[in-house]
């Protein structure tokens, strides 16, 4: 009898153990809850995403930038009935963000396929992690993070060809252009044939009377 009843309480036991650590680790280790704002130069985000990646071996955290620029992490899918349900592994994070303009009227990836993005509102870094300044320990328990992002780099200037400084002209521009260039006077007939000369003019034979 005392076996079996030894059996039966060890097998409660084991029962709970899985049920503990059979989903993905004990559930003691999601003990953080973080929330927070994003702002681009100071003013708040409209809309995006943010990704907590975990420095260690872990599940990112990741949470949808609200028009008043609020977010709140979920790892999974976390308790949507609540703005704060989703609950992240304290440690060492970094930070990836992506927020872009609403993407143009009728521009699709393919036909019928996914609208194709805007141009990105934040700084390239914040992309990746191997470029992503943005580092956070976050504790166990409730804590707000803010995130103050840069604007997108300014885009670089275009080329432009070389300009005469003022108050100077090229040369080409100041040479005067001839429709069509004179023939020398020197030069022979076409044909070969010397042109006769045109005879005298007579003599006034008035004027040789008079004298």
């Amino acid at each position: 009898m005392n076996l079996k009843r030894r059996w039966i309480a060890g097998g409660e036991i084991g029962l709970i153990l899985v049920l503990t650590y059979g989903c993905g680790g004990p559930a003691y280790e999601y003990d953080s809850v973080v929330t927070g704002t994003v702002t681009i130069d100071g003013e708040l985000a409209k809309s995006g995403t943010v990704t907590f990646h975990p420095v260690n071996q872990g599940k990112p955290a990741i949470g949808r930038i609200h028009p008043d620029g609020s977010y709140s992490l979920r790892t999974g899918q976390g308790d949507l009935k609540e703005p704060d349900g989703g609950t992240v592994v304290s440690g060492e994070y970094l930070v990836t963000v992506s927020v872009t303009a609403p993407p143009a009227k009728g521009a699709t990836l393919g036909e019928g396929g996914p609208p194709i993005p805007g141009p990105s509102l934040i700084h390239s870094n914040y992309a990746q992690k191997s470029t992503t300044d943005l580092s956070f320990t976050v504790k166990p328990g409730k804590q707000v993070i803010v995130l103050n992002l840069e604007g997108p780099e300014p885009a670089p200037p275009a080329e432009e060809s070389p300009e005469s400084p003022p108050g100077e002209t090229s040369e080409a521009a100041e040479a005067p252009v001839d429709s069509e260039p004179a023939p020398p006077t020197d030069s022979p007939p076409a044909n070969g044939v010397e042109p006769e000369a045109a005879p005298p003019a007579p003599d006034n034979q008035a004027d040789n009377l008079e004298q």
